[in-house]
């Protein structure tokens, strides 16, 4: 007979909501346990499927092994009950998630998200529910995205009484970082804007050539975290995707677009000459779904099973003059 582990608290929980209950459900976490349980002969199957119910002159037995393996049952059964939470895996996971809360010191009024699940959760990458987000009422949750552009002359950025002319920063930096965070604290974006071009990959937007009065700015792939406060201060400015050609380029963009509908897909035709001597080998799905206006020549690709990526191209000298072209559609 297999021995139960029972440092196990999903194992020791089975036993205490048996114990306290007086029945068990089979759950998947507890397989072994209720096998256990059920093989020591002190319960009984009950007209419900898939539970035992403790014979009453078994629960002494019971609780003589349960404060053998886990002393600490009774303090843990008298906390749960407090916080009238049930005495299953899920209810004790509610109860941790509860001491983090009350453990959770003095904070700013802001947090990165990562932070607030390491407060409120096992980890940093836990989700952060809804329920662990009330113990951090009055504290606003940030994703901290970073978005990296390159803006054209003349741009400020301004904050209150404080302003900066991106135009003295590029000779140093050659681009600009935008903190979610900034945004937040009411920093605005000032300057003439033709249009702004998002680039799916960095090699791209970093070394492409930059069309006067458009601002590059680098979103990779489906990480939109600042884009929605970025489209805030260009309401109706012409706005663009620019990424490969493959399922997930594509992909990408129609995540955007779903997101944000001001955002067009840029697909230069000339792109169309790069295929025989530079695209690669790549499948596309049978039921791939392309957006409408799709170039005949993108879907060529895909029944030729090939990709192209944007960086083949980008050095191509038409590329600026296409996009400053744009403003005039």
């Amino acid at each position: 007979m297999e021995r139960l582990v029972w440092n196990d608290i999903a194992n020791k929980l089975a036993a205490l909501e048996l114990l306290a209950y007086g029945e068990l459900k089979r759950r998947e976490i507890q397989g072994s346990a209720y096998d256990h349980l059920t093989r020591l002969g002190w319960t009984t199957p009950s007209s419900r499927k898939d539970t035992i119910r403790l014979r009453p002159e078994c629960k002494t037995q019971l609780e003589y092994m349960l404060s053998k393996v886990w002393p600490e049952w009774a303090k843990l059964l008298d906390e749960l009950e407090q916080h009238a939470l049930p005495i299953t895996p899920a209810g004790y996971k509610k109860l941790v998630d509860r001491r983090r809360a009350e453990a959770i010191p003095p904070t700013s009024l802001e947090l990165s998200k990562r932070t607030a699940s390491a407060l409120t959760a096992p980890h940093s990458k836990s989700t952060l529910t809804h329920e662990r987000a009330l113990a951090l009422e009055g504290v606003s949750v940030l994703e901290d995205g970073l978005l990296r552009i390159r803006p054209p002359s003349g741009m400020l950025a301004i904050r209150g009484d404080d302003q900066i002319a991106f135009d003295d920063l590029i000779p140093v930096f050659g681009e600009i970082g935008l903190p979610q965070r900034a945004f937040s604290h009411g920093m605005k974006l000032e300057g003439s804007v033709s249009g702004i071009m998002f680039v799916e990959n960095l090699g791209a937007w970093r070394d492409m050539e930059h069309p006067r009065g458009w601002i590059l700015v680098h979103v990779p792939g489906w990480d939109t975290r600042g884009v929605a406060e970025f489209l805030s201060m260009f309401p109706n400015t012409p706005t663009y995707h620019f990424g490969d050609l493959d399922p997930n380029g594509v992909r990408i963009f129609q995540h955007l677009h779903s997101r944000f509908s001001q955002v067009l897909w840029f697909v230069p035709e000339f792109w169309s000459e790069y295929i025989d001597d530079y695209s690669i080998p790549g499948a596309w799905p049978e039921d791939f779904v392309f957006p409408p206006a799709t170039p005949s020549f993108v879907q060529g690709l895909a029944k030729q099973e090939r990709w192209l990526e944007q960086e083949r191209f980008a050095l191509d000298p038409r590329l600026a003059l296409t996009i400053s072209n744009l403003e005039e559609m």
